[in-house]
């Protein structure tokens, strides 16, 4: 029997859009993150997956102990926060999910072959002479896929780089402006704390705050809470 699985992410039980849901329903923070965590395995074991459509609320009820009151009004502002959409997808669910959570060897693959050094290649026949040797590896070097710059630095900066750190890096890359996960890990170093939740905390707050990391200056009022709220309005 093949396990299914679902990608979380780290801090999701704590996510600040269970807060902003939280004041919107009415409902405890700690039920509106029951509730998110449900949705998500339910839509992982759809038929349709990321879809929360068929979702019974009276037996989510039943097991929960929560009311059927305070679970309709958390997924309604689920809605209103963009985290359910229009057709009862969870929004982002694409984007965190990989193609297949049972079988993670094409991407542990691709990862190692980034970690290859470009100094490896295929032994040679050993009755090729040096000569020969050197043309192979020069061909094998030209032929290795190019090694994202942000992994060398999160090495550098933090420590050792893992497949799932690799996914998280390239996400971060995508979802913040340019150099931004660069200064984030060389604040994180800075500060002595070497791992990847705590720069992805500095990222945040930084998105909060509408300022790249590492800068400390003063910021107008206003433009402080417009960049708040465009934070807290996002997905």
């Amino acid at each position: 029997m093949t396990i299914q699985w679902w990608r979380s992410w780290h801090g999701a039980p704590m996510d600040a859009k269970w807060l902003v849901i939280s004041n919107r329903s009415g409902v405890k923070p700690g039920i509106v993150s029951a509730i998110a965590w449900e949705l998500f395995d339910y839509a992982s074991q759809n038929d349709e997956r990321g879809s929360i459509n068929g979702f019974d609320v009276e037996i989510y009820a039943a097991f929960s102990g929560f009311s059927e009151d305070e679970i309709s009004v958390v997924i309604n502002a689920m809605r209103e926060k963009n985290v359910i959409d229009s057709n009862n997808y969870l929004t982002n669910w694409v984007k965190r999910q990989p193609v297949r959570e049972d079988d993670s060897r094409e991407r542990v693959t691709k990862f190692r072959e980034m970690k290859r050094s470009v100094t490896q290649c295929n032994a040679p026949d050993k009755i090729k002479n040096r000569e020969d040797k050197d043309t192979d590896k020069e061909q094998n070097r030209t032929e290795l896929p190019p090694r994202p710059s942000i992994f060398s630095i999160y090495e550098r900066e933090i420590g050792p780089l893992t497949p799932i750190i690799a996914d998280e890096l390239i996400l971060a890359e995508k979802d913040y402006p340019e150099g931004w996960v660069e200064a984030a890990l060389k604040e994180a170093s800075l500060n002595n704390k070497r791992n990847w939740a705590y720069t992805r905390g500095i990222l945040r707050r930084c998105q909060a705050e509408g300022r790249p990391p590492g800068k400390r200056e003063n910021i107008p009022k206003d433009t402080f809470l417009a960049a708040l709220e465009e934070a807290r309005n996002g997905n």
